[in-house]
């Protein structure tokens, strides 16, 4: 019963038991990806440089490494913080922000850089930035809060009761972030409400046109847009072939 219902309140809990299923007949591989998932920060001169790689949480880039090290280098004029995370801990990402925000706010330069996606929880993180660099091979995307796995400790008789509780934290949290958005980009409510709801994604490029970034570096040429139009129908078809291969490799 338990099982069906983690699959109903948290749809990213069977695509996570599948990939981990995949990634035991790789364990080095696996492990090796595993590891670089962390959160960590450096004082440089009087720069305090920092990362968050991989999903934000307790377990995997854990965030509060940074809230530590920025507590500890108050003297600290400026912060870089190189952010590539598909997002995660939402409250966790949101006491990085107010910490950050408030370092700003007493004149602390902060930065924050795009890796490879920014996506979920980690908008938040990159939001926090006064300038905010994204470059070609970024893209992000933000979305409404979905509902986590917490149910799974309750019983019968109060699970009611707490996916009520559930729900109310995923609708504050949806208010939440969408105020973060509204404040840092100057987009309005319709938009970013439109947006979330669309689970919308943004290259690079895409991410500074939309005010998400406060600059674009590409590194080198700029493409030539017009060549690649058109290849949308070629790139679904090799997605939808590559999703045919996994079917049939589950089955």
């Amino acid at each position: 019963m338990y099982d069906s219902l983690k699959a109903e309140l948290a749809p990213m809990y069977r695509i996570v038991c599948d990939a981990a299923k995949r990634l035991s007949a790789e364990p080095p591989s696996a492990q090796r990806w595993i590891e670089s998932w962390k959160a960590e920060a450096k004082l440089d001169g009087d720069t305090l440089k920092a990362s968050v790689v991989g999903p934000i949480g307790p377990m995997f880039a854990d965030t509060t490494a940074i809230v530590s090290a920025i507590k500890d280098n108050e003297d600290a004029k400026k912060i870089e913080m190189t952010i590539d995370s598909p997002g995660g801990n939402v409250l966790m990402a949101n006491t990085l922000y107010n910490l950050l925000r408030s370092r700003a706010k007493v004149g602390v330069e902060v930065v924050t850089m795009s890796g490879g996606v920014v996506a979920s929880a980690a908008v938040t993180l990159f939001l926090a930035g006064k300038v905010r660099e994204s470059n070609e091979a970024t893209m992000a995307m933000i979305h409404k809060p979905r509902l986590t796995a917490m149910l799974v400790n309750v019983t019968e008789d109060t699970f009611d009761a707490e996916a009520a509780k559930e729900k109310e934290m995923v609708v504050a949290g949806t208010k939440q972030i969408g105020e973060v958005i509204v404040a840092r980009t100057g987009w309005d409510a319709k938009k970013t409400n439109d947006y979330m709801k669309a689970e919308k994604w943004f290259s690079g490029k895409e991410m500074a046109d939309e005010g998400l970034a406060t600059e674009y570096n590409p590194d080198g040429q700029k493409p030539e847009l017009d060549a690649l139009e058109g290849i949308d129908d070629a790139l679904m078809a090799n997605v939808e072939h590559m999703i045919s291969n996994l079917d049939m490799e589950a089955n």
